[in-house]
Formats: C-alpha cells, sequence, structure tokens
C-alpha cells in the first residue's frame, strides 16, 4: 500500500507539474511529439508571453500565462472617388464631355431616312424677279436677278409620326432661253441692297445680246434636315430641288444715247 502511493506521487511529481519558460527562449527538451500531446509550451518568439497548451491525460489542460494581442483592424475603405486607379485596374467613369454637340443620328436599329421617306414634305415655290423692273432689258448690259426664297419648315407625318422637315435653300440655277446657265450660292440683291448703279455686274446678273424677248427658269436646291416630337435636327443626305413656277420674261431693247443742248 505504502508502495503504490509512492509510485502515485512519483508520477504526478514527473508528468503533471507545468514548466516555465522565459520569454523568448525554447526548452531545448520539447520535441514536436511532445507538443502534439500538450506537454510543452507554446513561446513567442517576439518577446510576447507564453501559453500553455493543454495536454495529456496526466496533465489535464495547460493554463494560459498571457493573452496574444489581437492583430490591428483593417484601415476603413477609401470613398469610391479616391479608389479609381486605371493602374490597379480600379473602375474609373469617363471624364466629363466638353467638346462641341456631336452630330445626332438616327435612332439605333432604324435606317436613315431618305429623300424618298420624305417625299410628301415639299419646299415651298421659289421666285425671281428682274430689274430694271417691268419686264424689259437693255442690249448689251447687265439685267439683274433676285431669287425669292428662305429656309422654312414643313409639318406632316414621317412612318406614321407626327415630324417636321426643314429646308435650307444652297444654291440657285439660273437657265437663261438664250443657253446660258449660271449657278450661284446667293440669290441676288437689288442695285439698291448693294449699292451699285443701275446696269451694273452682280453674282446673279446677265446680259442679253439679242434683241428679243427672253425667260429665265430658277431652279433652287435646298438641305433637308427633320425632327420627331420637337427633338433635335437630324440632317438628310442630298438635297432637293423646286422650281419656279412661272419663268421670268424681259424684253430686250436697243438704247442709243442722245446729247442734247439745253435751250437758251
Amino acid at each position: 500500500m505504502v508502495r503504490s502511493i509512492g509510485l502515485l506521487v512519483a508520477a504526478v511529481l514527473t508528468f503533471g507539474a507545468p514548466t516555465h519558460h522565459e520569454p523568448g527562449h525554447t526548452d531545448a527538451s520539447c520535441t514536436s511529439g511532445d507538443g502534439v500531446l500538450g506537454g510543452c509550451s507554446q513561446v513567442d518568439l517576439t518577446g510576447g508571453q507564453t501559453q500553455q497548451q493543454g495536454g495529456g491525460s496526466a496533465g489535464g489542460e495547460g493554463q494560459a500565462h498571457g493573452a496574444r494581442t489581437a492583430p490591428p483592424p483593417p484601415p476603413p475603405p477609401r470613398p469610391p472617388a479616391q479608389r479609381c486607379d486605371a493602374n490597379l485596374g480600379l473602375f474609373c467613369p469617363p471624364p466629363a464631355f466638353t467638346g462641341p454637340n456631336p452630330t445626332p443620328t438616327p435612332t439605333p436599329g432604324r435606317p436613315p431616312v431618305t429623300l424618298t421617306d420624305i417625299a410628301t414634305f415639299r419646299p415651298t415655290t421659289p421666285t425671281a424677279t428682274s430689274e430694271p423692273s417691268g419686264g424689259w432689258a437693255v442690249l448689251n448690259k447687265h439685267t439683274n436677278f433676285i431669287a425669292s426664297t428662305s429656309e422654312h419648315i414643313v409639318s406632316g407625318e414621317l412612318f406614321d409620326t407626327p415630324a417636321e422637315v426643314k429646308f435650307t435653300p444652297v444654291a440657285y440655277v439660273w437657265r437663261h432661253s438664250d443657253g446660258t446657265t449660271l449657278r450661284t450660292s446667293t440669290p441676288g440683291a437689288t442695285w439698291k441692297q448693294l449699292r451699285q448703279p443701275e446696269f451694273s455686274q452682280t453674282a446673279t446678273s446677265h446680259k442679253f445680246t439679242t434683241k428679243q424677248s427672253f425667260s429665265t427658269e430658277l431652279t433652287v436646291e435646298y438641305e433637308a434636315a427633320y425632327r420627331i416630337g420637337g427633338g433635335t435636327w437630324i440632317p438628310i443626305t442630298g438635297t432637293v430641288a423646286a422650281n419656279t413656277a412661272i419663268p421670268n420674261q424681259v424684253r430686250v431693247f436697243e438704247v442709243d444715247t442722245v446729247l442734247t443742248t439745253p435751250e437758251q
């Protein structure tokens, strides 16, 4: 009986007593197997406190000699505006557009509108006059022609939807019955508006070289653009032509200059 008690006390002294280690040092007698069985202390190599591993059927759970320091919390996320970094693959919103407005494009999925599509929209009929007024001209002198037309809007339906088409004059073609044709980019103006003397040359004038009657037909070419629902004007490729309803008629006369002496 006495011998059994002595063996039990020796076992407790051998296996049950915890071993204390100084911080920063390891026990040379501690093996990997002892660590698995819980007989070794874990040592903080950075100089911190050690923690006893509980282990074995003889020693029970180990007692902690100190708590580990919790890792610092992660930094708070930066606002979205600061996270934009194209070099790191982070999303960057496109810069604000500051250039001129781009040319509007037709609705996606719909083919571009053509002149055929706006065939029911017709520009107003232009008119033409000449000076000297009264339908006469002087042989070998300039007759000045003036077109009367301007930019205008015509309303109607396009693809069964209310729409508007804007016609802008861009060219004027004058066809004289003496076989000559003149194309201008201006509708012309009166001599008075131009501050020029009568019979002087203008951008739209013409000389007749035969004493007879002549007619002049005018064709105006318009560029067209359309819009639906009061939206942005969208240009249409090509031009639309409109002719005067009645040609301008002039009769050419020869004029002689006569010198007279005032009466005494």
